[in-house]
């Protein structure tokens, strides 16, 4: 069984997931994963990070090899629905399809039973999904030992969510004048209104929003807009 994160590049620096699968483990878990969804962006799509602990290596594997194509819709829906449900109704939620059912049957060839489902929120709109297991059916999400290890996926989320804001900051650190360019941007402003409000050349906020993209590693006006969002760094 897995107790590692799929995600090894630095996915875990301070330590606060390992401490939290330990913290699980504590109170009877057997299984646990987690989705860190990107602030604007669906929990099916590229950036988001996978954490696996005690599921078979294999299932892993083929979870994490479907095709392009498949989309699992589970956890945009718990995550939309905004409450934890036993993951059995989640999944009789949400569209039935070919690739759903090979990969639900595929599950329980590993797996005796599903676990709890649950959505976690974070600050700058980061969102997550969180799954677990006692090793056993539970008759609710409701219960107060599935209550508690949700209250403790949030806490822990919120921790990770903030200290990777503040790496992320210091990684990308815009300037001043940088800040208040976006800050503009994102109150719908062209660089032509934005040079006025600032008293600045149109060719000034032009070089701005080079030095932005530059360090936002982004290529247009709406991805620094939503980065800066992402970051905390401006706020509409």
């Amino acid at each position: 069984m897995s107790e590692e994160p799929l995600d090894h590049q630095n996915a875990d620096p301070a330590g606060i997931w390992k401490g939290f699968w330990k913290d699980a483990q504590a109170r009877g878990v057997q299984r646990c994963s987690l989705f860190i969804v990107p602030p604007f962006h669906s929990a099916s799509t590229d950036g988001v990070r996978q954490f696996w602990w005690g599921y078979h290596p294999d299932w892993v594997a083929q979870y994490t090899s479907v095709p392009p194509d498949f989309r699992d819709e589970v956890p945009d829906y718990v995550i939309d629905n905004g409450k934890p449900m036993l993951m059995a109704d989640a999944v009789k939620l949400v569209p039935e399809t070919d690739a759903k059912r090979t990969l639900q049957a595929s599950f329980f060839n590993y797996h005796n039973e599903d676990g709890v489902s649950a959505p976690l929120y974070g600050p700058n709109g980061n969102n997550g999904f969180l799954i677990f297991s006692f090793g056993f059916v539970l008759e609710s999400a409701e219960v107060p030992r599935a209550k508690e290890l949700i209250r403790l996926g949030n806490r822990a989320f919120f921790d990770f969510a903030i200290h990777q804001q503040h790496r992320d900051v210091a990684a990308t650190p815009l300037s001043p004048r940088e800040l208040e360019v976006v800050a503009l941007s994102a109150k719908g402003q062209s660089n032509k209104e934005t040079a006025r409000t600032l008293g600045i050349s149109p060719s000034s906020v032009d070089t701005y929003m080079r030095r932005i993209f530059a360090k936002l590693d982004v290529t247009d006006r709406a991805q620094a807009v939503l980065r800066c969002l992402s970051l905390g760094l401006v706020r509409l």
